[in-house]
């Protein structure tokens, strides 16, 4: 019997399976732990269908060969990014000049998009209907229009950003990391600017400082899959697979701190506990994506 994905042989050592769809579970389950998914499934030259669950069952001695198509995760994504960034611009063009028959049917295709988004990019869904909320006809008025408009060029950018940091994860995050080069120095001043009534400035540095490392930490499995010399990285006596959480911790207490505006335990955090992580994490991928491969 062959196993075929993506054209390419593949060995697959049977360890009790019996039929084709246990051999098909089996390697689809392998492409999942690899990043990818099953898009079409072939066997002994026909192409199977999920709701058809008869070809399960056959057996292996009856199997000639399992041919399947996979796509990356990451590809997937890519392209679901791709058609989200081409809806919302459509939205846009659509609600600022489109008349009511237009409206309509651009807004017809809104639950599928907000799908989309839900499944892609989970931390920015909710934004993109918003404007929408308390409206309760099919064709919103003409000020509602002008918010999903303006909200619809917001999200457009927000998607090519995030296509960007799939297709490029490396070089997007040099950019961040650059940015937070930019921050980082400022840290120091901090205290003194909550003190002497310049509070709004030291908030503005903090808030800036978060969104960048949200951004880093987002695109960081990205940049370990393509240098995984990362992996056996000690940063501040911890390997990156314990660091990544302490930050995360760090940056929920950070939060919590800002919001109870408790200005000493605040400063005492970026000099001490963020300032020192982030230093050595930005210098440590610095130096992994600047290296050749």
């Amino acid at each position: 019997m062959k196993i075929i994905v993506n054209e390419m042989p593949i060995d697959f050592e049977l360890e009790g399976e019996t039929t084709a769809g246990s051999i098909v579970h089996g390697v689809t389950n392998w492409l999942t732990t690899n990043s990818h998914v099953v898009e079409t499934v072939e066997i002994n030259g026909t192409i199977r269908e999920d709701r058809d669950e008869t070809w399960r069952e056959l057996p292996l001695e009856e199997t000639e060969e399992i041919r399947i198509v996979a796509r990356s995760l990451y590809q997937q994504q890519i392209e679901g990014l791709e058609t989200l960034i081409t809806y919302t611009g459509l939205l846009r063009r659509v609600m600022a000049e489109g008349n009511d028959e237009q409206v309509r049917a651009v807004l017809e295709e809104l639950p599928f998009v907000l799908e989309g988004v839900q499944r892609i990019t989970p931390d920015l869904a909710g934004l993109l209907e918003e404007p929408l909320q308390g409206n309760s006809g099919d064709v919103p008025p003409v000020d509602i229009r002008k918010k999903l408009a303006a909200r619809a060029q917001e999200m457009a950018k927000l998607f090519e950003n995030r296509q960007r940091e799939m297709v490029d994860p490396e070089h997007e995050m040099a950019l961040t990391l650059a940015l937070l080069g930019d921050i980082l120095p400022r840290f120091e001043e901090i205290p003194g600017e909550l003190q002497s009534g310049e509070g709004r400035k030291a908030m503005d540095t903090i808030t800036r400082f978060t969104e960048v490392a949200i951004r880093m930490l987002r695109i960081m499995p990205r940049v370990v899959e393509a240098r995984p010399a990362l992996q056996d990285e000690r940063i501040e006596g911890l390997s990156l697979n314990d660091l990544i959480p302490a930050i995360r911790d760090l940056l929920a207490e950070l939060e919590e701190a800002f919001r109870n505006t408790d200005y000493v335990l605040l400063g005492d955090l970026l000099e001490y506990e963020v300032l020192p992580r982030f230093s050595a994490l930005s210098e440590t991928v610095s130096r992994h994506i600047a290296a050749p491969r």
